[in-house]
């Protein structure tokens, strides 16, 4: 039978035999320091693992029966300190100190359901666009030219000079018309259907009914 004093120190019991038939009520207990102690039953407190715990430490034990073996052997001369004048060991009344201990632990008091669900709506989104035209405009020139004519630019518009050799009394170039290609920008609109997701949760609690409770506890 495994003891376990207030502070931690655990202990075995010794057979009864090797005690005085007469102490029924008390047990001899070994403890890892090494010390043998004469416990009372009614210090024993059985815990739910098997083991036994004691309601004082084994110094206090051994310091009231080391005083009452002193007591008796002032009073009684040569009897030995652990023993009485019939040969029984004397009986230790300790002082008891009641304490509080508090646990806790978890209990279930609900329980809840999530339940996901996803919502489609459709949004429209209107993004403006640029686009780039071209506008080709034919201006006639019909000019005689020394040399051919590059390419220019005048603001926007990007003007081709079209050369024509023609048969005179002296060969010329003649200017016959310009290609004017000017760029526009215009700005449309192309509405587009998109598709978005949400989502949603929704609690569900289911309460425990008291009995639940109670058979957990």
């Amino acid at each position: 039978m495994i003891v376990i004093d207030q502070n931690g120190v655990e202990g075995t019991v010794v057979d009864d035999a090797a005690l005085s038939p007469a102490l029924e009520t008390r047990l001899l207990v070994r403890f890892q320091n090494g010390k043998q102690v004469i416990v009372p039953k009614e210090l024993l407190n059985r815990q739910e693992d098997g083991r036994y715990r004691l309601a004082a430490s084994i110094e206090e034990l051994a310091t009231e029966q080391a005083a009452v073996a002193r007591a008796d052997t002032t009073s009684q001369g040569s009897i030995p300190a652990s023993q009485d004048a019939t040969g029984e060991l004397p009986l230790v009344i300790p002082i008891v100190e009641e304490r509080v201990q508090v646990q806790k632990r978890a209990s279930e008091t609900g329980r809840v359901e999530l339940h996901k669900t996803v919502h489609e709506h459709t949004e429209v989104v209107d993004q403006p666009l640029q686009i780039e035209e071209v506008e080709i405009e034919r201006v006639a020139v019909n000019r005689l030219v020394e040399e051919p004519v590059p390419i220019r630019h005048e603001g926007d518009t990007m003007i081709i000079s079209l050369l024509e050799e023609v048969l005179v009394v002296e060969k010329r170039l003649v200017l016959r018309e310009e290609v004017h290609v000017k760029k526009v920008r215009k700005e449309v609109h192309d509405p587009q259907e998109v598709l978005l997701r949400q989502e949603q949760v929704e609690v569900i609690r289911t309460p425990v009914s008291h009995e639940a409770m109670s058979q957990e506890q």
